[in-house]
């Protein structure tokens, strides 16, 4: 059996459904753009209780008085604050340049207290590390929040679990700069402080293992092919590093951390916990990294792994969806049995049953949309797992050494994706740069190691054409390459 290993590219087990549902706005003094869980509801009760209520206003437009330049003859934190209202209806109006600008206005009459590590700094700096990420500013809105901790770590205003908010929020704006492991690090961070003894709920502890291990995830996806080698330990951790191996392998790895969650809410909850639900999908997909292998059988490769365990923790699931004393809702066991019809059609252990469960699920998820829309699950093919080409292989026979400089280049593949989910009619119709073409071998053959759910139309799975981007580096041209290919 060869042991190249196969690689997940969607994580389209794992991921939670996606939910187009409308939130309330969420006011500029919070860190994060959502209030989503109930650590986040915790300390955003504990934030309330800390600051002056003047900061805490509902993100509504202010009336045209309050718009006008405040009195100066109000006390400086009432005016500061009043310009901070008026940022923050800015913000929601799509007005970032004036948000802005009173936002500085709000931090200046602070500032000129003379107290820079005042606690009424925390909100104007939020918000100013908000807009911050909204126009791209990563690094400063970075060194913003930095400065908000800091303040609440001198002033003890917060404890240290809430603070992890503002760390997560650092993260966020690591990963969107492009750098994942600073975006790591402040996870890391983030994902300590909540698990301090000051947040000993069950729940609260359930919420942070299983938050963390969907970042290893999503992490591990994002890394580049020679990096995502190196950090297998992100998906299942040994617990026992080798030497050499990087300082992030003495964390647990996505695999054990569902497992915590597992056990936490089974012991607290009892083993029909409809919580279980989430970490159980978790579990599932981390048995597809570094334990499915391909073997080849004639012409056709079959992908060989812990086809069993993956399976039960996905049948587990949806029987305590289907059987949870209040329901769970058509949307989570529409995503569980797509969980399971992909599961089928990686393995080839069953293709009648993948397209049974995508039916119940095309059924379910039918029946919120009108009869003219397709559900967002099957509009198009999604790759769910692929046999990485010979240049995504950091040690594969003939890579080109990297000793001397490399640049990035490209290759657009078309294919049609069957009803059966799988590529055919695969065909490299651009390289970038033209002449670069060696690569385009091994492309071809991962494409036909490929797994797909399929697109489907009138509750029936259709053959589609679709294209794909494969990225990879080669060495600087030569000037006489470089002549001829001008």
């Amino acid at each position: 059996m060869n042991r190249i290993t196969a690689y997940a590219v969607f994580l389209v087990l794992a991921a939670s459904a996606a939910s187009a549902s409308e939130r309330a706005p969420v006011p500029l003094w919070w860190p994060l753009a959502e209030v989503s869980n109930d650590y986040q509801l915790l300390c955003q009760r504990r934030l309330r209780g800390m600051l002056d209520p003047g900061w805490l206003i509902d993100p509504l437009s202010p009336p045209d008085a309050m718009r006008s330049a405040p009195d100066d003859a109000l006390d400086p934190l009432h005016r500061s604050q009043i310009y901070f209202s008026i940022a923050q209806a800015d913000f929601l109006e799509g007005e970032a340049v004036s948000a802005a600008a009173n936002l500085r206005a709000s931090r200046t009459l602070i500032e000129q207290r003379g107290d820079g590590f005042s606690l009424d700094l925390i909100p104007i700096l939020t918000a100013q590390a908000r807009l911050d990420m909204e126009n791209g500013a990563y690094s400063r809105a970075i060194d913003t929040l930095q400065r908000a901790r800091a303040i609440f770590r001198r002033a003890n205003g917060l404890n240290e679990a809430c603070q992890g908010l503002w760390l997560e929020a650092e993260a966020e704006a690591h990963a969107a700069a492009g750098d994942l492991m600073a975006a790591d690090g402040a996870q890391l961070q983030s994902h300590r402080l909540r698990r301090h003894p000051d947040i000993d709920q069950h729940q609260l502890q359930v919420d942070a293992l299983i938050d963390m291990a969907d970042w290893q995830r999503e992490l591990h996806a994002a890394l580049p092919p020679e990096q995502r080698a190196g950090l297998a330990c992100l998906i299942a951790s040994s617990f026992s590093p080798g030497i050499g191996e990087p300082r992030r392998c003495h964390h647990p790895g996505m695999r054990e951390l569902y497992k915590r969650a597992v056990r936490l809410l089974e012991d607290n909850e009892g083993k029909d916990s409809l919580g279980l639900v989430e970490p159980l999908r978790g579990l599932a997909i981390s048995y597809l990294y570094g334990t499915v292998h391909w073997k080849r059988y004639g012409d056709r490769i079959g992908f060989h792994g812990p086809y069993y365990r993956g399976r039960r923790m996905l049948e587990r699931a949806l029987t305590i969806a289907e059987k949870a004393e209040f329901g769970a809702s058509d949307r989570t066991l529409a995503t569980i049995l797509v969980d399971l019809g992909d599961w089928h059609s990686i393995y080839d252990h069953g293709p009648k049953r993948a397209r049974d469960y995508y039916r119940r699920a095309w059924t379910l998820m039918k029946q919120d949309i009108p009869d003219d829309e397709v559900p967002g699950a099957f509009e198009n093919p999604v790759r769910l797992l692929y046999l990485p080409a010979g240049f995504q292989q950091p040690q594969a026979r003939g890579q080109i050494s990297d000793s001397g400089p490399m640049l990035p280049g490209w290759a657009r593949v078309e294919f049609t994706v069957t009803a059966e989910g799988r590529a055919t009619d695969i065909e490299v119709i651009e390289n970038n740069p033209p002449y670069w073409t060696r690569h385009n071998r091994d492309i071809e053959r991962s494409m036909a190691t490929s797994r797909f759910r399929p697109a489907w139309r009138n509750g029936e799975p259709v053959p589609v054409r679709a294209e794909i981007l494969y990225r990879f580096r080669y060495p600087a041209p030569s000037e006489n390459i470089s002549a001829d290919s001008g």
